[in-house]
């Protein structure tokens, strides 16, 4: 009987030994994934930056261009008002206004 009770407890370590190697295995499968997923995690996050600096300077870029058309089209609505303005003074003010005689006193030499 004392050799069947050292039977059965050697064949329960012999069975905890093999669960404990299997969960050892296991865990350094989770470890080798957790490196994994670390490594990823730290290139998708050098990606991202990258990422932010390109949104970054093409959105300086669009702000800028954005600027220059501004500048372009306030400057060609204000040569075409000024160009309408002369032309509605020039038809606004009568012809008679603007020759002048300013010859009616007339001045003789001694002779």
């Amino acid at each position: 009987m004392g050799d069947m009770k050292l039977q059965d407890m050697h064949s329960n370590v012999k069975e905890v030994t093999e669960l404990m190697r299997n969960n050892y295995i296991k865990v350094e499968e989770r470890d080798g994934k957790l490196k994994d997923l670390e490594e990823r995690s730290d290139v998708l996050l050098q990606k991202s930056d990258a990422f932010v600096k390109t949104t970054k300077t093409v959105m300086t870029h669009q702000n800028r261009r954005n600027r220059k058309l501004n500048l372009i089209i306030i400057g060609i609505v204000v040569v075409i008002l000024v160009i309408v303005l002369v032309v509605i003074v020039y038809f606004t003010i009568p012809a008679t206004a603007t020759t002048t005689t300013t010859n009616t006193h007339t001045t003789t030499a001694p002779k």
